[in-house]
C-alpha cells in the first residue's frame, strides 16, 4: 500500500490559518480532499492541540472496507500521522523555512 498527503497552509501575521487545502491518496479508492480537516484549521492558530483535532477528523473520514492491502483501521492510523506531519511541514514552508 502506498499512501500520501499534500497540504497548502497559509497563515496571517498572527499565525491564524487563513487558507487550508489538504488531500490524501492511498486511503480510499481515489484521492480524497479533506474538506472537514480544512474547516477545522481555518480561523485557528496552529498548535499541537489543533494538529491532534485535525488528525482525528481526518481519520474519521476514512471509511474504506478492508482489502488485501490494508485494513480500514490501519488506514486511519496511517492518516493520523501523515496529516500531522504534512500540516506542520506546510506551516513551516509558509514561514519561509526549508523542509
Amino acid at each position: 500500500m502506498l499512501a500520501g498527503t499534500g497540504a497548502l497552509i497559509r497563515t496571517d501575521s498572527g499565525g491564524r490559518v487563513v487558507t487550508a487545502r489538504l488531500a490524501a491518496s492511498g486511503i480510499a479508492s481515489t484521492p480524497k480532499r479533506l474538506l472537514d480537516v480544512e474547516h477545522v484549521l481555518i480561523g485557528n492558530i496552529l498548535s499541537e492541540r489543533l494538529l491532534e483535532k485535525a488528525a482525528s477528523v481526518a481519520a474519521e473520514s476514512v471509511s474504506t472496507p478492508d482489502d488485501t492491502s490494508a485494513t480500514n483501521a490501519y488506514r486511519r492510523h496511517l492518516l493520523t500521522g501523515l496529516i500531522k506531519d504534512v500540516i506542520a511541514q506546510a506551516a513551516k514552508a509558509e514561514e519561509g523555512m526549508v523542509i
